[in-house]
């Protein structure tokens, strides 16, 4: 649908513009209105996480490979980056400090009802603690790419830097979840010994929740990015990306890889909190 939209948004600007080679008069109007509806429409396409230290920047609306290897502890990596025993598994360990998955199995929570309004970094944040206890975290706050929350966070092995974003599926502005239509995107170097390696791999949980989990990386440069894109059954999308530093800092990267695992990060990302519209209380 976003990308009929989109293939729309080009051919009226492409049309406008072959009109204005052929009059004395062109009509700027049309064609500025025309281009900021195609900006808009690739800009909720295409969001771009700038790395630290050397500037490697990852596409989001481009970046992973249809391949098997899972996030997973820092031991789990052998020297050349590699997952050196399986992690396919949708559900977290017991003392993840993640949610359990037992609201994945049994039915779907009802959505809030009562008095709602619509969620804010603030709320965001607030659950975002409740799912990491222990972590210590920085001044939150919202971005201009349209992230809900981004936050600096250090869950005792360094810091790393989050951000959120919730929408509808129906129109979510964000990456299909669905790795055959992802792309790499790395430096020459990704292929090197000692560098964690791109991936992607989508999982679905028992109750019909999808969820794609992909590690982010542009070897030389030592950052990583896990990324879960949800899908859930209620008609919420939930993306978190979790990255190995602050990318606001000098420092390119704080800790080998990003705090949990991606599956933990897609549980987190699953949990029901998440939603559009918020209980009044939770803002008070």
């Amino acid at each position: 649908m976003q990308g009929n939209a989109m293939n729309a948004a080009e051919d009226r600007l492409c049309e406008l513009m072959d009109a204005a080679t052929c009059a004395l008069d062109p009509p700027i109007g049309d064609i500025l209105a025309a281009g900021e509806r195609l900006g808009r429409a690739r800009r909720r396409r295409r969001r771009t996480l700038t790395a630290a230290g050397t500037a490697a920047v990852v596409l989001l609306t481009g970046v992973g490979l249809a391949a098997g290897m899972r996030g997973s502890d820092l031991d789990d990596f052998d020297a050349a980056g590699q997952v050196s025993r399986p992690t396919r598994t949708a559900l977290p360990s017991p003392d993840s400090g993640a949610p359990t998955a037992a609201s994945l199995i049994a039915p779907p929570s009802p959505r809030p009802t009562g008095d709602l309004i619509p969620m804010s970094p603030a709320m965001a944040f607030q659950i975002l603690r409740k799912l990491t206890p222990g972590w210590h975290y920085s001044t939150y706050g919202s971005s201009d790419s349209g992230t809900l929350l981004q936050v600096n966070a250090d869950d005792g092995n360094g810091r790393s830097h989050i951000e959120l974003l919730i929408a509808p599926v129906t129109d979510s502005g964000m990456i299909p979840v669905d790795c055959t239509v992802q792309r790499v995107t790395s430096g020459a170097g990704a292929s090197r010994s000692g560098y964690v390696q791109p991936s992607c791999t989508v999982v679905t949980y028992p109750n019909g929740d999808k969820a794609m989990e992909q590690v982010l990386t542009s070897p030389p440069s030592r950052v990583v990015i896990y990324r879960v894109v949800v899908d859930r059954t209620d008609g919420i999308a939930v993306e978190i990306t979790a990255q190995n530093g602050d990318p606001l800092s000098s420092t390119e990267a704080t800790r080998p890889l990003p705090p949990l695992t991606l599956n933990r990060w897609a549980v987190i990302a699953l949990d029901r909190q998440w939603q559009l519209q918020v209980p009044a209380s939770l803002g008070k």
